[in-house]
């Protein structure tokens, strides 16, 4: 089969004789010759230097001895040179490996800037977690005086009428109430108007009349304020 695959390298038939020699290194793979064959057909033939180049190095595997070393060792340097400028000729190869590397540095910044953004959500996520709950309160209610219209022409009936006042709201303290609403308790009555759950205690004590227990609250239900 090798003799045969050279008469038809000798006679032109390039591609008869590589197939032969691919049949002799189906059956034997180890046979050095057939590689050295192959090799020179795709180097100065079929100008395909990497394929050259492997059955150049497969020889030199199986004969690291051989005198032709230095020789298949200089080959194997032209035909990767040969390999180098055929791509530089092939102006769109070039640049089809241009535009894979600006995709992979394009992919990259995307990366980056999705883990960029996943890092804030995650921070704004743990400060969402850890922040305290506002509970809103209630204003307290506000007592307002009416004003009157006939005001004293005098200073001394101004300071007349602020003394009455005044023994007037010490005499008659004003009282205030709280209807129940629907789920309230006495602890948010006092929240909800003293800002200070403790007065829960003081609202018990002035309406036990009304109440057997703080517990003891329905939805309409009246309470006077201390």
């Amino acid at each position: 089969m090798i003799r045969e695959a050279a008469v038809r390298k000798n006679n032109g038939n390039i591609d008869g004789a590589l197939q032969l020699y691919a049949d002799v290194l189906d059956r034997s793979p180890k046979l050095a010759v057939t590689h050295l064959e192959m090799a020179l057909i795709f180097h100065d033939y079929k100008k395909d230097y990497l394929r050259a180049i492997y059955h150049y190095e497969r020889y030199l595997e199986l004969r690291p001895s051989t005198e032709k070393k230095k020789i298949i060792t200089d080959r194997i340097r032209l035909a990767g040179q040969s390999y180098a400028a055929k791509l530089a000729e092939d102006g769109s190869a070039v640049a089809e490996l241009g535009k894979i590397s600006e995709a992979l540095t394009d992919l990259k910044k995307e990366n980056d800037a999705l883990k960029n953004n996943v890092k804030q959500l995650n921070l704004q996520l743990e400060q969402a977690k850890n922040k305290p709950v506002e509970v809103p309160v209630a204003a307290p209610i506000k007592l307002t005086v009416p004003i009157q219209d006939d005001l004293p022409a005098k200073l001394s009936d101004v300071s007349s009428r602020v003394s009455s006042s005044r023994t007037a709201v010490v005499g008659q303290p004003a009282l205030r109430s709280y209807t129940v609403k629907r789920g309230d308790t006495l602890r948010n009555i006092a929240l909800e108007l003293y800002r200070n759950v403790e007065k829960a205690d003081e609202i018990f004590k002035v309406n036990r009349d009304k109440m057997r227990s703080p517990g003891d609250l329905k939805a309409g239900q009246v309470l006077v304020l201390p």
